[in-house]
């Protein structure tokens, strides 16, 4: 009977360990940021399948010229070019969460790293996504979202303005920075779509 007890006590003992564990690792995460993970890991994966599934239905009938040269290898005798692999990215560090949200609405921001093979290029970005509940019950990304234009907006308004000061102040910190930096630094910036 002992034994009997024994082995109830640490099961229940290793059942809250998993529990509180897997809250505090992150394994169980809220639904919207479990649905920016999974498209972050299908396009590492270059899955895309798995994109379009955690895209927003009404969002899948919008044309993505980005796919169309995802399709397209060109063979030229003995040598082939997959114009695929120039578009390839794998993502590293990522980390998302909860800005802001309600019952149907989340804004998940997302930071992380983004590899591009051809051009032996790392570089950090920050995006934000507006994610929403759909009528089937689960959370998609809403890639379109009005949201998401007016931060854009926003945020190419603070470049072109940055941009503005730099060409106004030729020894800025700023240029020195892009010109030691070049054209990583100017990518990462580019990357940066957080306000």
């Amino acid at each position: 009977m002992s034994k009997l007890l024994m082995f109830f006590g640490l099961s229940l003992v290793a059942i809250i360990v998993v529990i509180v564990g897997g809250n505090y690792i992150g394994v169980w995460r809220d639904p919207a940021e479990k649905v920016v993970l999974k498209m972050y890991e299908a396009i590492s994966e270059g899955d895309t399948n798995a994109y379009m599934d955690t895209i927003l239905p009404t969002n899948r009938r919008q044309p993505n010229l980005l796919g169309l040269v995802n399709a397209i290898s060109i063979g030229i005798g003995p040598v082939g070019v997959d114009l695929s692999k120039l578009t390839a990215v794998t993502i590293s560090d990522l980390d998302v969460s909860i800005i802001r949200s309600n019952e149907t609405y989340a804004l998940v921001q997302a930071t992380g790293k983004i590899r591009y093979p051809i051009l032996m290029l790392e570089v950090e970005f920050c995006d934000q996504h507006d994610v929403r509940l759909y009528s089937d019950g689960k959370w998609y990304v809403d890639v379109y979202a009005p949201e998401r234009a007016e931060r854009l907006e926003k945020i190419l308004n603070i470049r072109q303005q940055e941009l503005l000061e730099m060409a106004n102040n030729p020894s800025s910190q700023a240029e020195l920075n892009l010109l030691r930096g070049g054209f990583a630094t100017g990518l990462e910036t580019a990357l940066d779509l957080c306000e």
